[in-house]
């Protein structure tokens, strides 16, 4: 049982791509396969894969399209062909094709893996599935003329895959009204077709609140009845500072707490300060307690020493 036991192909408008290397006898043979399934009632059409988008076949044609099925099945289904083949395939067409595969990816081939033509046949439109495809068995010696034509190393696995994919109940690229289009329409615009929501609803969105969600199933927490009382308290902000331990205290490059301005004012040294201003003139002008009393006259804002003993007042 062949592939095409399952396909209804009496009365049916059929395209069977070849291309470069098949055996002619063998096309010979199939074309008159072909011909005998379809019967009077359909049409057979045998085109060059190369020369497939120079046919100027219409939109949506076939209703079959058959391709890599005549030995040698060296043909790669790829971008290059695939989007010209869905084009001509009515909507619900089956696309029934062979080619050779390998089990990993490898640079330089020309073969590609099972996993990539499956996604790239979905990426081009066709509804595919993993029980749309299968391996067939090829005679040893039709494979090695495969393997030779191709350049494959005896190394790699090399196989046929047989897969029959159909195209969507639909034009690739058409558009449906979705249900419920005819409500939607009554709120659009009218300009350009996009969907408005009325103002009033809009605002009512924008309004909620907890209290519109209230309801006997939803319970909402206070809050306020999360916290205890200690966390009332306001702290003491002595309490805040940070403890630097026993040793000589030290602030930080940053400090934030207050100790480093705390240890600038225990640094600052005393200033000595004249209440009458008129020091530096000599005795003359200095008065009973001027620590300066017999120092010669200095001028003014030069600095002057004086000795603990001169600081202290004579009591």
């Amino acid at each position: 049982m062949t592939i095409f036991d399952a396909v209804d192909l009496s009365g049916k408008t059929i395209a069977l791509l070849w291309h470069a290397g098949v055996d002619p006898e063998q096309l010979k043979s199939y074309v008159a396969d072909f011909q005998g399934w379809i019967g009077s009632g359909g049409h057979l059409s045998v085109e060059n894969v190369e020369r497939l988008s120079m046919s100027n076949h219409p939109d949506s044609y076939f209703d079959v399209v058959v391709s890599g099925v005549v030995p040698l099945q060296t043909l790669v289904h790829d971008d290059s062909i695939l989007p010209e083949v869905i084009r001509i395939l009515k909507p619900n067409g089956t696309f029934v094709f062979q080619e050779v595969v390998v089990p990993l990816s490898t640079p330089g081939l020309p073969v590609k893996t099972e996993s990539w033509l499956k996604s790239h046949l979905k990426i081009n439109g066709f509804v595919a599935a993993d029980e749309d495809f299968r391996d067939i068995v090829v005679p040893d010696d039709v494979l090695g003329k495969m393997r030779t034509s191709l350049q494959i190393p005896f190394s790699l696995p090399l196989k046929v895959c047989q897969g029959c994919v159909r195209k969507p109940a639909y034009e690739i690229g058409s558009s449906s009204r979705l249900p419920g289009a005819a409500e939607l329409s009554k709120t659009t615009n009218g300009t350009n077709g996009n969907y408005v929501a009325p103002l009033k609803d809009a605002a009512k969105v924008w309004a909620l609140s907890t209290s519109d969600m209230m309801d006997d199933d939803v319970d909402l927490i206070d809050q306020n009845e999360m916290l205890e009382e200690g966390d009332l308290v306001r702290p003491d902000p002595t309490s805040l500072k940070v403890d630097c331990g026993p040793g000589k205290k030290r602030a930080c490059k940053n400090c934030s707490c207050g100790l480093a301005e705390e240890l600038e004012s225990k640094a600052a040294p005393t200033k000595v300060i004249s209440s009458c201003g008129s020091c530096y003139l000599g005795d003359a002008f200095r008065c009973a307690s001027c620590p300066y009393a017999g120092m010669p006259p200095f001028k003014p804002g030069e600095q002057i020493t004086l000795s603990s003993r001169q600081l202290n007042p004579d009591i």
